[in-house]
């Protein structure tokens, strides 16, 4: 293994997404070479289309607020490496089946869609009831959350290309 693929393995051990830039093309030999078993390599070429398309969740910039030095606590803080590490390790259990107890998704929605649902759903459980005890209300405000960023996405997708036709509405 070359130093670039063991470099870039140690990346995605801790990030889901990682960057490379090499506008003179010098490494683009060793990029072609590089081959790992559970990850996608995605190139941006005149396609940001088709990568958007892969965004599981969306949410608009103008609902989260711009942090601000008035945010920040002047007395106790939180440590936040140690929440990043809760929430890494979470990473290994899957609670996208949690809602199937109570509610089906529609058969005829894309596998694309299916999958940012459930993911969205099972990240957004990790969080909010970790332990996976959650009432069936609480399941479904949290389902239909993970629906409605499913369909940002593709309301979003459908603004930057007229032509995109998303099949079933969400």
């Amino acid at each position: 293994m070359t130093q670039i693929a063991q470099n870039l393995e140690k990346r995605f051990k801790k990030h889901r997404i990682v960057f490379w830039y090499d506008s003179k093309k010098e490494l683009r030999k060793d990029y072609d070479e590089l081959e790992f078993s559970d990850i996608e390599k995605i190139e941006l070429n005149n396609n940001e289309f088709r990568v958007k398309h892969r965004i599981h969740f969306y949410l608009p910039g103008w609902e989260v607020d711009i942090i601000r030095g008035e945010m920040f606590s002047d007395g106790y803080g939180f440590v936040v490496d140690y929440l990043a590490e809760i929430l890494r390790s979470l990473r290994n259990h899957d609670y996208s089946d949690h809602y199937s107890q109570y509610y089906n998704l529609v058969s005829d929605i894309s596998t694309r869609d299916k999958d940012g649902i459930n993911k969205t759903f099972s990240g957004m459980m990790k969080i909010l009831f970790p332990h996976k005890e959650a009432t069936e209300k609480e399941i479904e405000e949290v389902l239909q959350f993970a629906i409605e960023g499913r369909k940002r996405v593709k309301d979003q997708l459908m603004k930057i290309d007229s032509t995109y036709c998303p099949g079933i509405r969400l």
